[in-house]
């Protein structure tokens, strides 16, 4: 897993794109933030949350709440993060935020 994303972002690079996204659901948990240089965390809220995993994954609440409290919290992974995308809406609202900040970082240094 970590050399297909090594390898997605270096040929972006080397393609000189302007951003190379990686998508890495547990990027804090394995300290593998090193490999970027910039953040950006999706969040939701607590009940959204279990909701969707107990949904997507078929599992009990307690499964859910297991899986949920193994990870590091959300609120701290949204402090880490250099932008946070809210997902409580449709995909169209987060895809408006994504760009916001693309456009944003596109005509700014970090």
């Amino acid at each position: 897993m970590r050399k297909e994303m090594l390898k997605q972002r270096d040929e972006g690079v080397s393609q000189k794109e302007t951003f190379v996204v990686l998508d890495i659901p547990l990027l804090f948990e394995s300290q593998l933030e090193s490999l970027v240089d910039r953040i950006i965390v999706v969040y939701t809220t607590p009940e959204l949350q279990l909701s969707r995993l107990m949904n997507r994954n078929d599992l009990s609440e307690e499964e859910a709440l297991n899986r949920i409290h193994s990870q590091q919290p959300l609120e701290e992974k949204c402090k880490k993060a250099d932008r946070v995308i809210e997902n409580t809406q449709d995909l169209a609202f987060i895809r408006k935020q994504l760009q916001n900040i693309l456009n944003e970082w596109e005509h700014t240094d970090k």
